[in-house]
């Protein structure tokens, strides 16, 4: 048992954290050995012995002929790295750390007395006190799961697909491409993550998710590490009307976040995936043209009907976002193939010579779009020199940092049974969450850089930017059958200080049924109509926007070509040649339908509001006791007046969805009749985006009349709490909830 220990100190493979204070330990003197490291150090010894253990009998199994084919994978994928990590799965799991810590202190004092450090009697101890045993067991329940959860098709269950053109999950012989996630390297950024909180709850995770024709795929949550193990499978349906599969030229759109209790969300990297180069090069040497296709190199080792039982993988580089898209983010190595199903035997030499031709084709597109971008700037220019500043972004930067055309940054989607009308769609948007991305180094707290987010991204991140917003609206309201048009100006905001100052913004004009113009702020769900402009004079805007350079959907573009760009001076028909510049719809077109990418569906929210709610109320009338308290008052609830309260909250998300005020008549009349004579009645409607209580209570402490109901005083003060949740699409909420309180006023 001590040369096996040696062995493993010198594992060049070991976390670096345990090697530092390894070699800490061995190079000092005894006043710097403390129960924390050698717990730290324990759980890698433990780890070490139980994985030689846990090899030793898997290859007696292996040599007895019964190994699963599971198991086979495994030992192809590594099985150092996959039973290091299933061990520290099991001893996270498990009573074993409280046991590990007992033993560790017990060993430490008694070197202590003995004026020496015994790692070989803490080596011996651990194993002649049942620990390592008690690991393997919890090791081998866990490999059962690693195996069911690496071995199947990954569908997203906890979301049901919704949309008209929505394909379904995959049936055992339905056409298919499979992506599987074996594990990522070289996340430095996240290297101590894994340490720093392996025994704390709000550890951090990594959450992968996939978008490809028209499918959404998540994984489960894995530690944020550096060398984070996924060992999952993403499976997507493939059209069954092709002759061949490699005709599809969408990739897959990979998005990786880092996520956290507690913590908003992080976007750590965006990659799309060009599957088909990754099959069609692996299979190069392969000359079967009547076999499944795989990215391993090994066709002919897949079982009858399966695809990727070799055991070739590929490295994946992922970018940075934003300021970090010039510095990779990580590496992937996953397997990709197909599964062709009813598709007719696939000729790869034809399918190479055709994704190569593809490729020629598209650099030729982009060519020659560029060509005429050029010359219509130049055009555009020539008109009046003042347009040289005006806010007209024909190319954006997306989240890798490449510039895009910003038509392409609008998708069309069609939210089903999901949203009914434009305003509950605005409503939704609005609900996401609003982040910008900071600039590094920026010396003010409002400065951002430019990010235009793909659809796929704003929906996993759950939010977005300014941009992200506003594409994410027109692409729904262009789903519900609104024309409608992404705008890029300015908007007049409040200073610090204030007063007021222009600042870049992005939002929605659609065409209202009368023919006025509806501006939508995306960020807040409120929409205006637009006045029409009156020649030689300034109209009074509704709106905070100041100024437009152009408007933008999937298929057009326009720039404002009038002396004066200001809303209040210039006209927004996009019919008059002589006020917008139009590009042309077939030069857009020829980029955006070559792309031919399918929109990612809506999910439906899983929340249980009723549940939900009712834990906020529980949580947040314990918070109002102990705030009160702090203040020297006592807390009375009057849970009779909580019922009626519901009604206002109805009649204010429904004013949000429909424009159209309730009668608060009712209501006023059914708390009259509640609130005994001489008493007084104060209530105020909160509205969050949030279930998390703490955050809640901020937000009530921070506004003056919640402060205020908080901090009432009287005789027979009695105060009343109600939560509503609304459920939106992709488990967004609109959360109300009414604070009143009722007391008989003291002179």
């Amino acid at each position: 048992q001590p040369q096996q220990t040696s062995t493993e100190d010198s594992n060049p493979n070991m976390s670096p954290v345990i090697g530092a204070a390894r070699r800490a330990n061995s190079d000092g003197s005894l006043n710097s050995y403390s129960p924390a490291k050698e717990t730290l150090i324990s759980h890698e010894r433990l780890a070490s012995q139980a994985d030689k253990e846990t090899v030793q009998s898997r290859a007696q199994g292996s040599s007895r002929g019964d190994a699963s084919g599971a198991l086979a994978a495994l030992q192809d994928y590594g099985v150092e790295a996959i039973l290091r990590q299933v061990v520290r799965d099991a001893i996270a799991s498990s009573d074993v750390q409280a046991k590990i810590r007992e033993c560790t202190v017990r060993v430490i004092n008694a070197g202590r007395s003995a004026g020496v450090r015994r790692e070989d009697q803490l080596a011996q101890t651990l194993l002649h006190e049942g620990l390592v045993d008690l690991v393997k067991s919890q090791c081998s329940m866990n490999m059962a799961k690693l195996d069911t959860c690496g071995t199947q098709a990954v569908v997203d269950d906890v979301h049901t697909r919704a949309g008209p053109d929505v394909p379904t999950a995959p049936g055992p012989g339905d056409p298919c491409l499979f992506v599987t996630v074996v594990q990522g390297r070289a996340f430095l950024e996240h290297g101590d993550e894994a340490e720093a909180h392996y025994t704390a709850d709000h550890t951090p995770q990594f959450m992968l998710y996939m978008s490809f024709q028209g499918q959404r795929l998540k994984s489960l949550p894995v530690t944020a590490s550096c060398d984070p193990f996924f060992n999952y499978r993403f499976v997507f349906s493939l059209p069954d009307d092709r002759d061949n599969p490699f005709d599809i030229v969408e990739p897959v759109h990979v998005v990786l976040m880092r996520e956290q209790t507690g913590e908003l969300p992080t976007l750590v990297s965006v990659h799309e995936l060009c599957w088909q180069q990754l099959v069609l090069q692996s299979n190069e040497a392969e000359p079967n043209a009547d076999a499944d296709v795989s990215a391993d190199g090994d066709s002919s080792a897949a079982p009858a009907g399966e695809v990727g039982a070799g055991s070739g993988l590929v490295a994946v580089e992922l970018g940075g976002v934003g300021a970090s898209s010039h510095v990779p983010a990580g590496i992937l190595h996953i397997r990709v193939g197909i599964r062709r199903g009813t598709f007719t035997s696939v000729d790869l030499a034809t399918a190479r010579a055709k994704a190569t031709l593809l490729r020629s084709e598209s650099i030729r597109r982009d060519r020659l779009f560029l060509l005429y971008a050029k010359q219509w700037w130049k055009e555009y220019l020539d008109i009046r020199s003042s347009h040289r500043d005006r806010l007209v972004k024909i190319f954006v930067p997306n989240e890798s940092g490449k510039n895009q055309l910003a038509c392409l940054c609008v998708q069309v989607l069609r939210p089903g049974r999901l949203l009914d009308t434009p305003r509950e769609a605005a409503r939704f948007v609005s609900l996401l969450r609003h982040e910008t991305v900071p600039v590094l180094g920026a010396s003010q707290q409002r400065s951002k850089a430019e990010q235009w987010g793909h659809v796929h991204t704003i929906l996993a991140r759950g939010g977005g930017d300014t941009e992200d917003h506003a594409t994410l609206l027109c692409g729904l309201l262009l789903g519900l059958g609104v024309e409608a048009y992404v705008c890029v100006g300015t908007k007049s905001i409040k200073t610090p200080g204030g007063g007021r100052e222009e600042v870049v913004h992005t939002w929605v004009m659609s065409m209202g049924p009368k023919g006025e113009m509806i501006f939508w702020e995306s960020l807040t769900g409120e929409k205006w109509v637009h006045p029409r402009a009156v020649a030689g004079a300034r109209v009074r805007l509704p709106h905070a926007f100041c100024t437009i350079g152009c408007v933008f959907n999937h298929e057009s573009f326009f720039a404002n070509i009038q002396p004066s760009d200001f809303l209040d001076e210039c006209s927004v028909d996009l019919n008059k040649p002589a006020l917008w510049k139009a590009m042309s719809r077939d030069a857009i077109a020829s980029l955006t339908q070559a792309s031919a990418r399918m929109p990612p569906p809506l999910h439906r929210s899983i929340m249980d509001v009723a549940a939900t709610a009712e834990r906020l109320e529980v949580e947040l009338r314990a918070q109002i006791g102990h705030y009160r308290r702090d203040l020297g008052l006592g807390i009375t609830w009057n849970l009779n007046l909580s019922p009626i309260l519901v009604q206002c909250l109805a009649a204010y998300e429904l004013e949000k969805i429909t424009d159209v005020a309730a009668n608060a008549a009712e209501f006023q009349h059914t708390i009259k009749r509640a609130i005994p004579t001489g008493h007084t009645f104060k209530g105020f409607p909160l509205q969050c985006t949030t279930c998390e209580p703490a955050s809640i209570m901020q937000e009530c402490v921070r506004d003056v009349m919640c402060s205020e109901i908080l901090q009432a005083r009287g005789d027979q003060v009695q105060h009343s709490l109600h939560v509503k949740i609304f459920p939106y699409p992709e488990n967004t909420a609109a959360v109300w909830l009414m604070l009143a309180v009722t007391y008989r006023s003291v002179l």
